[in-house]
């Protein structure tokens, strides 16, 4: 099932702007803290690459937030 459009439009946000961000999942999924590279679907599903390179799931997705960046970074935001 696809996630939200709301969810979606946030993500890209955030990578277009590499912003911090916690993707909360309502799965046994743990939460990922960090930025993201690239967001894909491949057979009905969402994934994310995060900034490492890991590929996430997007499956079970219940929220995305924006970390609060150390003093020395900037903070680019969500929109």
């Amino acid at each position: 099932m696809p996630i939200a459009c709301s969810l979606y439009d946030q993500i890209e946000i955030a990578i277009m702007r590499q912003t911090l961000v916690r993707l909360r999942f309502d799965a046994d999924q743990p939460d990922y803290c960090g930025r993201l590279r690239d967001v894909f679907a491949q057979n009905g599903q969402e994934f994310v690459i995060t900034q490492a390179g890991d590929t996430l799931s997007l499956q079970s997705l219940s929220a995305i937030e924006r970390i609060n960046p150390l003093p020395s970074e900037p903070d680019k935001g969500l929109g």
